[in-house]
Formats: C-alpha cells, structure tokens, sequence
C-alpha cells in the first residue's frame, strides 16, 4: 500500500490517475477542440411570416 502523508491509496493506479489529470488538463487547454459550424437559418425563418 502507498501511502502520501495522512491519503493512502490502496490502488497506485488511483494515484498515476491522479497525477495525470493536471497534464490532461494542460494538454486540452492548449489543444481545444475545433469549434462546431453551424448555418444560422435565418432565411428559413423569414419564409414562413406574411405581410400584413
């Protein structure tokens, strides 16, 4: 069993995960996903009004 000051893990994969997240978290800052492009429909949405 590991054991870090009074947190003892009795996985050491638990604590390997643990020390991951920080480097995850740093690595999806600098890489963000691409954004999604959407087509707003605004014609779409004039069609369907009359005039008065």
């Amino acid at each position: 069993m590991w054991s870090i000051g009074p947190i003892g893990f009795t996985a050491p994969w638990l604590l390997l995960g643990l020390v991951a997240l920080p480097i995850l978290w740093l690595l999806l800052r600098a890489v963000p996903p691409a954004p999604i492009r959407r087509r707003f429909p605004g014609v779409a949405l004039l069609l369907g009004l009359e005039d008065d």
